[in-house]
């Protein structure tokens, strides 16, 4: 496992990279920085060299996608990175400059017939607008597809941290199946192993700032930090910080080993999501008025985490399959789960 690894170092290099990219002025172009991301490979990382990648692991691409939050970045990074990764494998050969988008398509259908064709609806969609392809897993079939074919239409719109957060509607679209059940089950959990990795970035950026500001203001005379609910506020963040990065590490290695891949993704953003909603609600008692202003930097992280908590699926929705999982089980495997390693041995 490399979370922690080299991060001061990458910080700084997303932090040169990334500068002034946090709010977007037309959130339905590619982002400014976009060129200078492909241009360091960074859509690249976690697939293999041999399919056109530039090497690592889901360590990696989980490292960088927190980096990027923890500089409240708005670029589609782990998303490419997930789709790109997934097509790349089926030898298709796109730009490296391409913005390729994963849909999970379970409100869609799939008529067979004349080549692959994909009927319906999926709102809530990050960063369609400007997706050059679109991956779409819908049942046991991962599908490919340049966004601007024929029957597809994209309805631009954001969510409160001014992303890009649309509406696809495909009518008889013609599409490439490019994988199976198994491509498809990746897609979904790659998707919320990016966006727990995002959340735990994110409130990391917000508890430091709120540290920070705890430490410097002052009240009667004595910094804030030196009150005891103040203090017990900013223990809480850290202890919640702490449980949702090792349920994220444990994810990882799940993905690594492939072992409960589903079951350890999930805890992972159940955990991530409990943790932003801590985080959101102390950073803004503790930073008080002065917090929920334009100016200060601290709504960049907490747009962010109430913008991401229902992406992948929302906590209420991953907690049931978790349940549903440890139901399907049994009690011998529920506690497999609980006493297991990261090397597989109880």
């Amino acid at each position: 496992m490399r979370l922690d690894g080299s991060r001061e170092m990458l910080d700084g290099v997303v932090a040169d990279v990334l500068t002034g990219v946090d709010d977007l002025e037309d959130p339905h172009v590619v982002p400014p920085a976009w060129a200078t991301v492909v241009e360091l490979d960074w859509p690249l990382v976690g697939i293999p060299e041999g399919f056109g990648g530039a090497g690592g692991t889901v360590a990696d691409v989980v490292a960088l996608t927190e980096a990027v939050a923890r500089q409240a970045a708005s670029v589609p990074l782990h998303e490419t990175q997930l789709a790109r990764s997934l097509v790349g494998m089926a030898a298709v050969d796109l730009p490296a400059s391409a913005v390729i988008i994963p849909v999970d398509g379970r409100a869609l259908t799939i008529t067979a017939g004349d080549g692959t064709r994909v009927d319906g609806e999926v709102t809530g969609v990050g960063w369609a607008s400007i997706a050059d392809h679109l991956v779409v897993g819908i049942d046991d079939q991962l599908l490919w597809l340049p966004a601007d074919t024929a029957g597809v239409q994209i309805e631009p719109g954001v969510d409160v941290a001014n992303e890009p957060f649309d509406t696809v509607t495909f009518s008889s679209a013609q599409a490439q199946v490019v994988g199976d059940r198994r491509a498809v089950e990746a897609l979904r959990n790659g998707a919320a192993l990016g966006r727990a990795a995002g959340l735990v970035g994110a409130a990391q950026g917000a508890a430091k700032l709120t540290i920070e500001h705890v430490a410097a203001r002052e009240q009667f005379g004595r910094p804030l930090a030196k009150f005891q609910l103040v203090r017990a506020g900013i223990a809480d963040m850290a202890a919640e910080l702490e449980l949702a990065r090792g349920a994220l590490s444990d994810a990882v290695d799940a993905h690594l080993d492939d072992r409960d891949m589903e079951l350890r993704t999930g805890v992972a953003l159940s955990s991530a999501a409990r943790t932003a909603t801590l985080v959101l609600r102390t950073s803004h008692q503790l930073h008080g008025a002065i917090g929920v202003t334009r100016e200060h930097a601290l709504h960049r992280f907490t747009r962010r985490l109430w913008a991401w908590r229902d992406r992948a699926g929302s906590q209420r929705s991953w907690e049931g399959r978790l349940g549903e999982l440890a139901a399907n089980g049994g009690p011998d495997e529920v506690w497999r789960w609980f006493t297991s390693t990261g090397d597989g041995a109880a």
